[in-house]
């Protein structure tokens, strides 16, 4: 296959001193001599940061970005005496009294409720291909493995105290917003951008970017966003699932080349998974071509599919990581065992 995948990958992480968000001064942080590249930014709520790493043409390039960038958040957080904490809800705070950020203000004046609740902490990936017909066919291919990439991610079992009983409370809680959840199918990059355009015209939203399903058509980047993933608590973590969305994506796109037809999935049924993976994570079972299937035999058989991209990526490390989550349960399961051996307020705290 001659077209070539670009990929970058975004994280919010809430930092915290004393128990309280802290605001990490931006300046500063840019100006630090090992300060990785990309963007960093204010998320909505004030102590929420986020890293946008650059665009990488592979997903070697990209698995080191996220190590590094999360090694040096830690020490920065630790010189300050800061917690730097990454999961998906954070376990005890109370989102009412959270203040948000003056830019989100038009957000907040909007959704009221639904996005001041939204103490919720994602992480995005990003694909490109420069080929628009490609991009839409591995798009609509990618539908079917939004709910496996949930339950293995799933990192959100409390919130504001108490268990939920699920494994992706953000995966729910999201819903509280219009405009998201399982994708529609799209056919055109052309008919998305008009689609968003007659929004923007009718006032129904305040900026193209106001479309927040599970994967979307960026609408600045023209990339591919996979958006359905907790944060994960391990760096080790979060570059797996970084390199394992691109290389979906990379292997789907191969498969379209060589002239097989994608599965694209039957709405309700994909409703269906992504309940089952917010519920119960690596436990859950998902409906695939008429069959049910533990969602762990999916990711075995997927990661014996992916090896060859791997390798030839330089990542082949990540299949193991992947098989420790699977063995071990995942974030969720691992915080529900750390609340079980002692209440406290640090969980999915890194450093």
């Amino acid at each position: 296959m001659s077209i070539k995948l670009s990929f970058g990958n975004e994280e919010e992480f809430l930092l915290l001193k004393n128990t309280q968000p802290f605001v990490m001064p931006l300046q500063p942080l840019r100006a630090e001599p090992d300060c990785p590249p990309g963007i960093w930014s204010y998320e909505a709520h004030q102590g929420v940061l986020e890293h946008a790493t650059p665009v990488y043409h592979s997903l070697h390039g990209l698995y080191q970005h996220i190590l590094h960038s999360r090694a040096f958040l830690a020490r920065v957080a630790n010189s300050m005496q800061l917690d730097l904490f990454c999961g998906g809800t954070h376990p005890s705070l109370d989102w009412p009294t959270l203040k948000m950020t003056a830019d989100y203000q038009a957000v907040v004046d909007e959704y009221q409720d639904t996005v001041r609740a939204l103490t919720l902490f994602g992480m995005h990936t990003h694909i490109g291909i420069s080929d628009h017909s490609l991009l839409v066919q591995v798009f609509n291919a990618l539908r079917p493995f939004l709910a496996p990439l949930l339950a293995l991610s799933a990192n959100s079992p409390f919130y504001r105290g108490r268990d939920t009983g699920l494994c992706s409370y953000r995966a729910m809680q999201f819903l509280l917003m219009p405009r998201t959840g399982t994708p529609p199918m799209i056919q055109s990059v052309q008919g998305e951008q008009a689609r968003i355009s007659e929004l923007l015209r009718r006032g129904c939203i305040h900026k193209a970017t106001s479309i927040w399903t599970d994967a979307r058509l960026h609408p600045t980047y023209n990339t591919i966003e996979v958006r359905i993933c907790d944060m994960q608590t391990s760096p080790q973590h979060a570059a797996a699932l970084a390199v394992i969305t691109g290389a979906i994506a990379i292997w789907l796109a191969q498969q379209i080349d060589s002239g097989l037809q994608p599965d694209y999935g039957d709405d309700w049924l994909l409703r269906e998974d992504r309940w089952q993976a917010a519920r119960r994570g690596l436990s859950a079972t998902i409906q695939q071509k008429s069959t049910t299937e533990a969602v762990t035999a999916f990711w075995y058989r997927m990661l014996d599919n992916l090896m060859p991209i791997l390798q030839q990526q330089r990542v082949a490390e990540v299949a193991e990581t992947i098989k420790s989550m699977l063995h071990y349960g995942g974030g969720a399961t691992i915080q529900r065992q750390e609340r079980a051996a002692g209440p406290s307020p640090q969980l999915a705290v890194v450093n």
